[in-house]
């Protein structure tokens, strides 16, 4: 299992009082594609349980598109962020107060703090573009095969470590540090 890895341009991370960590999430095929036509096209039941497991409790941010592909679904038990500079009409079925449209990520952080959760990025694929460098670990599903995938994961870049693989029922997961990140990205509270 090859992984390229870039150099990037250092970003800075929002100066804050709160410590929220940033933990990044994703599922993968062999060529780092996470959808085609706006959808995921595999089903792995066990993926989606550990994605339900590892963000029970936290935020979760997504990019507009990506909470729109989600349609009434609720994500039960969880804040979401929604990035996006367009005001939305949130769907029924959302309890008051879980959703929150955020014009920047800066924005985001602070919301998610508020609520005394750590952030999970989890999409689409100009969200982790926008945010691959500030994250401190990555979640990684790795799907065997090649869906044919019109959206892709952007490059891991070289300041992050795989610290460990294990193969799960469907995939392989693997957990990355961002080795260049001193401090827990904060939030004001």
């Amino acid at each position: 299992m090859h992984t390229k890895s870039i150099s990037m341009p250092e970003q800075r991370r929002p100066e804050t009082s709160a410590a929220i960590r940033l933990s990044m999430i994703a599922a993968v095929d062999a060529r780092m594609g996470l959808s085609r036509e706006g959808q995921i096209p595999w089903d792995h039941p066990s993926d989606r349980r550990f994605f339900r497991e590892q963000t029970m409790g936290q935020c979760v941010l997504l990019g507009r598109r990506t909470f729109e592909s989600l349609g009434n679904r609720v994500l039960d038990g969880r804040y979401c962020a929604v990035l996006s500079h367009r005001t939305m009409a949130l769907p029924s079925g959302w309890p008051p107060g879980s959703v929150y449209v955020a014009p920047n990520i800066e924005a985001a952080i602070s919301w998610c703090a508020q609520h005394g959760t750590n952030l999970y990025i989890a999409g689409g694929a100009s969200i982790y573009a926008q945010t691959l460098a500030l994250a401190d670990e990555l979640w990684l599903s790795r799907i065997e095969g090649d869906y044919r995938c019109d959206q892709f994961f952007p490059e891991i870049p070289k300041c992050f470590r795989i610290e460990r693989a294990e193969i799960r029922d469907g995939f392989v997961l693997e957990h990355w540090r961002n080795l260049s990140c001193q401090q827990a990205v904060t939030a004001d509270g």
